[in-house]
């Protein structure tokens, strides 16, 4: 266990991103490859919204999506793809 402030956690939360978490819970996250370099084709995902953590081993983290960015997915023609945007609500 690790002190920090005035509790104990446990190691994982005492991170940098676990405490960032806590004090504002907007993230986002980023997946994105090349499917090809020739032609050139970059595809990704963007996840734009609040995250919790939940406990049990290991300590993780939940996304709740409020806007989802995607480019080169449903768009397999080569070049610089088009960004889609979905809003959740």
């Amino acid at each position: 266990m690790v002190r920090r402030g005035s509790g104990v956690q446990s190691p994982e939360r005492a991170l940098v991103r676990y405490c960032n978490v806590i004090a504002n819970p907007r993230v986002s996250a980023v997946v994105d490859d090349l499917a090809a370099t020739d032609p050139w084709s970059p595809r990704g995902v963007k996840v734009i919204g609040t995250a919790t953590i939940e406990d049990g081993p290991p300590a993780r983290f939940r996304i709740t999506p409020a806007v989802i960015l995607s480019w080169g997915v449903n768009d397999t023609t080569p070049g610089i793809p088009t960004m889609e945007r979905r809003a959740l609500s």
